[in-house]
């Protein structure tokens, strides 16, 4: 009705036809239903309770058609960010959602210095109030980057450092004690309400210009005293002749292929990390139960860019979140490429902080669809986007955007509210990981039996880290078996404590994507994986040299030679595979017996027999053979259908 008024007639041509379409296809399954000649399949609902984090799972109480309530595993999907998710919390789990992310920030609680103003957090309560009935759960962005403007006007010291969201210092003790008055004002308001599901600490950030920051003046030649003891041992190791560590000038946000970019990057990261370690310890003091995380921007990880690595690193965050926090996106690709869509951007940071430490992952910004992409989405995508998340470690999300307008120009144009089709698929994506929880579980828990290395030295220093990784990992991605991700602080843990962290301690193989720098420490991590048992190979090229450019010996490993495409580079992983002792799996297999390039797989041993969710990431269908099930019948848990051994897996239809 409003894109009539509002002129914009052709949208609402396409959503009538849509809403026509779904209309007719609910009919006659009912219909069929109603005959006996459909399965209906009964789902449980989200019950506002208290949750509980187990591994890869939230757990809550769950309420099915017929009244019966138990506590299980409890999928979150649902949106966010603004006016309209708050107008239509009620409407939302008639959509197939429960849960949701709004935002507001300091500025909005103090208005001057001596003041506070409780209006948005009245407002919020009453929302969370219409959320516990509605039985939607609630997670608050803090929004740290709404800062008070009489703050940046008393201190403008505070706007010389800066960088993404932020737009003033986050290390200034100033800027520290307005947010943590905020914070203090806010968290003792909302702490117990039911319907809170978590607090994000923080908008997609990144710390990228701290060329003119005060705190970093004096801040970075204390952290490089510590590092390198003397001056001398730092211009040894950097190939410089500083005359005092005073004298090392913080650098400009450019990645550049030395190791004071990669001294900087570790400085960065580390106080970056800190920061936000000090608004979670914040929190918790006032409330100790109550989960955090921060939205991080797991695709720009992995690019040789500022807005990745070059200040967040997840491993630390991991430490003190109750949730590895994500902002990920993965969008239908319709210009030809061999994928349907960017899979491997969101499900290899979904392994990777899983990796980093065992708790589910909260995207509470999936982007999902391109920002002002007018064309026509599938919602095949929709539903395999999400479903994917899930069998990767998702445990809630926060789809980008609930909103409509008629700016053709606004980031929220095209956006899924403009879509009856997809919101629709959202939704049925949603209702089926809820009935299917315990399931999905089983696949979420894998340990991870092949393991790449994450190398922030060969990233710097190194040549082609990035794109090398993205291909093993593509192809490693359809062995069947589940991935993860090392880190060199990892393998550095393991020589100093003898204790195998996450994922080491499940690693079959790990692998080294064009590895060409690895710290002393963490070469000692190796040689010592090596002797427990764990097969080291070599992809590309290895590790020459330290961290500082220094020669080493590579020692005994397994050598892989580079390939040049991800199809090329799974033939070459198959082969090798077989002499790696990975666990047992069940596989997807063409006519000769060879596992299929293109057609990920996930399995576990599962109520006496096996769970697999099985999805075809190309572009055509794909004929396959379940291997390893022993003969037992095989049931698509998703439609209820059975499956001969043999069967056709489309494009974006996931089957479990």
């Amino acid at each position: 009705e409003s894109d009539i008024y509002d002129e914009v007639t052709d949208r609402a041509w396409d959503e009538v036809c849509l809403l026509e379409q779904i209309a007719a296809r609910a009919n006659a399954k009912a219909d069929a239903v109603l005959a006996g000649q459909a399965q209906d399949f009964p789902v449980p609902r989200y019950v506002t309770s208290k949750l509980e984090v187990s591994h890869a799972q939230t757990l809550g109480t769950l309420r099915y058609p017929d009244g019966k309530t138990e506590r299980g595993p409890v999928v979150f999907t649902g949106y966010g960010h603004f006016g309209q998710v708050r107008n239509d919390v009620e409407k939302l789990p008639g959509y197939g959602c429960n849960v949701l992310q709004i935002e507001f920030g300091p500025n909005s609680v103090l208005p001057n210095e001596n003041d506070t103003d409780d209006r948005a957090i009245n407002e919020f309560l009453a929302f969370c109030d219409r959320a516990k009935q509605a039985n939607v759960s609630v997670c608050l962005l803090l929004s740290p980057h709404y800062f008070p403007e009489w703050a940046l006007q008393k201190w403008p010291h505070l706007k010389e450092c800066g960088g993404g969201f932020f737009g003033y210092c986050v290390h200034d003790p100033a800027a520290r004690a307005v947010l943590e008055k905020s914070l203090r004002h806010l968290v003792p308001r909302i702490k117990d309400h039911p319907a809170i599901h978590s607090l994000c600490l923080s908008n997609e950030p990144v710390c990228t210009d701290l060329r003119h920051c005060r705190v970093t003046a004096k801040a970075w030649p204390a952290w490089l005293e510590r590092r390198h003891g003397t001056i001398a041992a730092l211009n040894q190791r950097w190939g410089t002749s500083y005359a005092d560590f005073a004298s090392v000038p913080v650098p400009k946000p450019e990645i550049k292929n030395t190791p004071e970019c990669l001294d900087f990057v570790r400085y960065n990261e580390e106080t970056f990390a800190d920061f936000h370690r000090w608004m979670a310890d914040v929190v918790h003091s006032m409330a100790p139960e109550m989960p955090v995380h921060a939205k991080i921007m797991m695709g720009a990880h992995f690019e040789k860019i500022v807005e990745g690595f070059w200040s967040i690193d997840p491993e630390p965050f991991s430490a003190f979140s109750q949730y590895n926090g994500n902002d990920a996106y993965n969008m239908y690709d319709r210009d030809g490429t061999v994928w349907n869509n960017g899979w491997r951007h969101c499900q290899a940071g979904y392994d990777f902080q899983r990796s980093m430490s065992d708790r589910p992952v909260f995207n509470t910004e999936n982007h999902i669809i391109v920002d002002r992409d007018h064309d026509v989405i599938p919602p095949a995508h929709i539903y395999e986007a999400l479903w994917q998340n899930a069998i990767h470690g998702q445990g809630s999300t926060a789809i980008w955007v609930w909103e409509r307008t008629t700016d053709h120009t606004s980031d929220l144009t095209g956006s899924i509210l403009h879509r009856p089709d997809c919101v629709e698929a959202a939704g049925r994506c949603g209702l089926d990981l809820l009935r299917l929880g315990n399931e999905i579980a089983a696949l979420q828990n894998l340990g991870p039996s092949v393991v790449l290395l994450w190398s922030t030295s060969s990233q710097v220093l190194g040549d082609d880290h990035e794109n090398n990784l993205c291909v093993a990992y593509e192809a490693a991605n359809f062995l069947g078996q589940p991935l993860g991700f090392a880190t060199e602080s990892k393998l550095a843990e393991y020589a100093r404590t003898g204790t195998l962290p996450r994922p080491l301690d499940t690693a079959k193989v790990l692998i080294l994507p064009q590895v060409t720098n690895l710290p002393d420490d963490a070469r000692q991590g190796l040689d010592k994986l090596r002797a427990a048992g764990a097969k080291i190979a070599v992809y590309a090229a290895g590790p020459t040299k330290n961290d500082y450019n220094q020669p080493r010996e590579v020692g005994e490993v397994e050598a892989l030679p580079k390939a040049e495409y991800s199809e090329k580079a799974f033939a070459l992983l198959r082969e090798h595979a077989g002499a790696w002792n990975l666990p047992a799996c069940l596989q997807v297999t063409d006519a000769a017996g060879q596992p299929v390039f293109g057609v990920e797989i996930r399995s576990a041993p599962y109520a006496g027999g096996w769970v697999a969710s099985v999805c075809n990431h190309l572009r055509t269908p794909r004929t396959v053979t379940l291997a390893g099930h022993g003969g037992k019948p095989i049931v698509d848990l998703i439609s209820g259908k059975a499956l001969d051994a043999t069967f056709v897996v489309e494009p974006m239809t996931p089957l479990l």
